[in-house]
């Protein structure tokens, strides 16, 4: 701006000069010579204060252009700003709601967890109720021995042929249990096998090789190990 001021104060000093130089010329105060006289004057100052003009308007046309740049600068900063910030809101969500997704699995895990400890102590109180029923079957007809009565007998075998559906119902049931908790344990063993691997440096994919799984399933072993951690 300072250029700009300067440009402008020259151009008063030629508008100054050139109404003295029309005033006198009207006024006839000064000869035809004496007015040559002063355009050459005029002349020669315009001439010596060329350079400083251009210097001047240079030196604006420069603020100017410093200013715009400026501006320009700080508009790009604004946009950029704005679309870092809508980037991180979006990164923040996404994580979030991995973070949610991350949260039931391992509910779901533990949950099953449960489930299979129920499990386990339902099949180990069938299994005490089934004993328990074959020993009261036989108990009479082992006290009873040859002294019993033929009343006794019948009635020692009225009880047996009554208890025994029950008890070998109460005994397939717990067998299929045994099998489940056997299975149970089968995929348990997976899982430590699966770990044992993960933990030795093994990838995903070289321990579903090895162990014949699925990739699914290993990662998703090893992810709620992560998370149960």
């Amino acid at each position: 701006m300072q250029g700009f001021y300067i440009v402008l104060i020259i151009l008063g000093i030629i508008c100054v000069i050139l109404s003295f130089m029309l005033a006198e010329r009207l006024e006839g105060r000064s000869s035809e010579n004496e007015f040559h006289i002063s355009e050459d004057m005029f002349n020669l100052f315009i001439k010596k204060n060329e350079e400083s003009l251009e210097s001047a308007l240079r030196a604006h046309a420069d603020t100017i252009k410093e200013d715009t740049l400026e501006d320009v600068k700080k508009e790009l900063n604004r946009m950029a700003n704005e679309k870092i910030m809508a980037v991180d809101e979006f990164s923040d969500s996404v994580l979030e709601k991995i973070n949610q997704n991350h949260s039931e699995v391992i509910f779901l895990y533990n949950m099953l967890n449960e489930k299979e400890r129920e499990l386990k102590e339902l099949v180990a109180d069938v299994n005490k109720a089934a004993n328990k029923g074959v020993a009261k079957s036989e108990s009479p007809s082992e006290n009873a021995g040859g002294k019993e009565t033929k009343k006794a007998r019948k009635a020692s075998n009225r009880e047996k042929n009554n208890m025994k559906p029950a008890s070998q119902g109460q005994v397939e049931k717990a067998d299929k249990l045994v099998l489940s908790e056997e299975e149970k344990k089968s995929e348990a063993d997976s899982r430590e096998e699966v770990l044992r691997l993960y933990q030795q440096g093994l990838s995903a994919t070289e321990i579903a090789r090895q162990l014949q799984m699925g990739q699914g399933e290993i990662k998703l072993i090893i992810d709620l190990y992560q998370g149960a951690r």
